[in-house]
C-alpha cells in the first residue's frame, strides 16, 4: 500500500500561523502596494512619465488624502474579516452525541444541517462513509442469515 503524502503547506501559510493571519496579510500587502502606489505616483509624476501629460506638482496634502482613504479600507476590511472569521471559528457548540442536533438555546435543539445552512451558504448532501458501509452491511449480512424461526429467540 503506497503512503499517504501530507500536503506541503505553503511556506508564507507556516510563518503566519494559518487561517486569519493568512488572510490578512494578504489583504496587508494588497493596501500597502497601494499606498506605494499613491506616492509613487505623486513623486515621480506617473502621468507625466508614462502617458506624456503636462507634469504637475507634488500634491502632499492629495497624497495624504488618499493614504488615509486607504488605510481606512485596509482597517475596515481587515477588521471585517476578523470579526467574520471569529463568527465561524470560534464558537462553543454543544451537540448531541446520538442525534447530532445543536443546542442553539438552553431548551431549544436544531439539526447541524440547518443550524449551519442557516449561518452560511454551505449545503449539505448525505452519504454514507466506506467504514460505515461495511459495519451497516455486515449488520445487515447477519440479520440475513437468521431465519424467521431465529428471530426472538436466544
Amino acid at each position: 500500500m503506497k503512503p499517504v503524502e501530507e500536503p506541503k503547506e505553503n511556506w508564507l501559510m507556516l510563518m503566519l500561523g494559518g487561517g486569519f493571519s493568512y488572510i490578512a496579510a494578504w489583504q496587508a500587502a494588497i493596501f500597502v502596494i497601494l499606498i506605494l502606489l499613491i506616492w509613487t505616483s505623486e513623486v515621480l509624476d506617473l502621468p507625466a512619465t508614462i502617458f506624456g501629460a503636462p507634469p504637475t506638482p507634488v500634491d502632499v496634502i492629495g497624497g495624504c488624502m488618499a493614504t488615509a482613504a486607504v488605510l481606512i479600507c485596509a482597517i475596515v476590511t481587515i477588521g471585517n474579516a476578523y470579526l467574520q472569521q471569529q463568527k465561524i471559528i470560534y464558537g462553543f457548540l454543544t451537540i448531541c452525541s446520538y442525534c447530532k442536533k445543536i443546542r442553539i438555546q438552553n431548551d431549544a435543539w436544531q439539526r447541524i444541517e440547518e443550524y449551519i445552512g442557516n449561518r452560511s451558504s454551505v449545503d449539505f448532501s448525505h452519504g454514507v462513509c466506506p467504514d460505515c458501509f461495511l459495519r451497516v452491511s455486515e449488520m445487515l449480512g447477519k440479520e440475513g442469515d437468521a431465519g424467521p424461526d431465529d428471530v426472538g429467540s436466544t
